[in-house]
């Protein structure tokens, strides 16, 4: 009879042991479920500030492109009434016109 208290002894003591290394093991598991969960959230917020960062470049890309390009349209220059020849340029045709 007493071995088998000794036994059930030694039993309930490594069930006990178990438990608290199952509990230990839970206890890391919370501690890398919250650390995963913290990385995911600063990468989320990082990949966020840059897309807006990217969308500002490109909006102020293209503001500076619209600028280029109404420049661009103040130095052009319409001509009228000289008559068009086929295969011929106009920058040709102004100057022959220019200096006849």
């Amino acid at each position: 009879m007493r071995a088998a208290r000794a036994e059930m002894q030694e039993v309930r003591c490594a069930i006990s042991n178990l438990a608290s290394t199952v509990g230990a093991c839970n206890g890391r598991i919370s501690d890398l479920a919250a650390r995963v969960e913290a990385i995911e959230s600063r990468q989320c917020q990082q990949v966020t500030n840059d897309v807006s960062a990217l969308e500002g470049t490109m909006a102020d890309l293209r503001s500076e492109l619209n600028d280029r390009d109404e420049n661009m349209l103040c130095n052009n220059l319409e001509i009228a009434a000289i008559p068009e020849k086929k295969n011929e340029s106009s920058m040709h045709a102004a100057y022959t016109q220019r200096c006849h």
